[in-house]
């Protein structure tokens, strides 16, 4: 039961953080301990620079849609593969906002201990992001 559990808050935190942007979820979800091992370019420690990362996305891409694709959990750790979806309307990384929409695919893998998020490695194709937006020319 305990993956169940985890896969289910799993769930509602990409509901709650990523296409609701409720940084008071991030901390209901997330533990004080937080380690964020694959940071966004420029993101703080820990919960905040968590939050500060997704303030920014969303900011960014203010319609973001995260849809999870495949979720599961092994003990204490849930993998998801999901895809961000969104219309790149503010400054992203220092490029001013393009119009364009991003379909993008990503993995994380979350540990989770005593109902909460303690440790994120992740993943998502950037590349193909920066080439969506405008920022990397598309060969």
């Amino acid at each position: 039961m305990l993956a169940d559990d985890n896969v289910a808050k799993a769930r509602r935190f990409m509901d709650e953080v990523f296409n609701k942007g409720s940084m008071k979820a991030a901390d209901e979800f997330m533990s004080a301990s937080f380690v964020e091992h694959d940071p966004f370019p420029g993101q703080g420690p820990g919960v905040e620079g968590f939050k500060q990362g997704v303030s920014a996305i969303r900011e960014a891409f203010p319609d973001l849609r995260t849809v999870i694709d495949d979720i599961f959990a092994d003990g204490e750790k849930v993998v998801i593969r999901s895809t961000m979806k969104g219309s790149h309307r503010g400054t992203f990384m220092n490029m001013p906002a393009s119009g364009k929409q991003i379909d993008v695919k990503g993995i994380d893998i979350v540990r989770m201990s005593n109902g909460k998020a303690v440790e994120h490695w992740g993943l998502f194709d950037s590349l193909t992001m920066m080439q969506q937006i405008g920022a990397i020319p598309t060969p």
